[in-house]
């Protein structure tokens, strides 16, 4: 895999192990002190066009969390789900890869998506807890019931056609009465697929939510 240390956005394009093309987009920060924070990005359904999470990249996650000088890493699906085995081994070796590349900080790395990335961030919470501090599903849930040891901070909206609010929101008020660390913030925003409507509300509170769940 290839990993550009010039700050700002890349398509990379790489064959992998199995000879087939794998492709993501990064966002690099310019250099800082310390270790920087991972955000691994998920995006939605549909058929995928080349490079199909970057939008979510530039318009929504690193807007959002630039003041935390992050390096963004958004893989584009290899045959649809999140929960694929190719794409669990596809989603981990990009970890590794990016927290190599990048010295990122391995307590400070987040899983986030949009719609079916949501669906997906919940999947690798469940199965892949030891390698995330915290989660920002976007404008989905699973079918199943949710659980999670570690924090999630979940956007959503009453508009929402696809996934509505109200079972959302109940399932996480049961996790929050038992003492999971779980947070719900309602955005207006004009339906599901109104992607960017979120920015606004990502941009008031993910950054410091995180700041606080990472201790600073």
């Amino acid at each position: 895999m290839h990993f550009p240390t010039t700050p700002g956005l890349h398509d990379v394009e790489t064959t992998l192990a199995d000879g087939r093309a794998a492709r993501y987009t990064l966002s690099v920060p310019v250099a800082g002190h310390g270790a920087p924070p991972l955000v691994l990005v998920l995006h939605y359904g549909g058929t995928p066009t080349r490079f199909y999470g970057r939008p979510l990249v530039e318009h929504l996650f690193e807007p959002a969390l630039r003041a935390l000088s992050p390096v963004l890493v958004a893989p584009e699906s290899r045959n649809g789900q999140w929960h694929s085995e190719e794409n669990e081994a596809f989603v981990m070796a990009l970890l590794d890869g990016a927290l190599a590349a990048y010295g990122a900080d391995p307590a400070r790395v987040v899983v986030a998506g949009y719609s079916m990335g949501a669906i997906g961030t919940w999947h690798f919470l469940e199965h892949y807890p030891e390698r995330f501090s915290a989660a920002l599903p976007v404008a989905g849930y699973p079918q199943r019931e949710l659980d999670t040891t570690l924090p999630v901070h979940a956007y959503h909206s009453e508009s929402d056609e696809l996934f509505p609010l109200a079972p959302l929101a109940a399932r996480l008020d049961a996790l929050s009465a038992a003492g999971k660390p779980v947070t719900l913030t309602t955005a207006a925003v004009n339906g599901h697929f109104d992607v960017n409507g979120y920015a606004p509300a990502l941009a008031a509170s993910a950054a410091a939510w995180l700041g606080k769940v990472w201790g600073g």
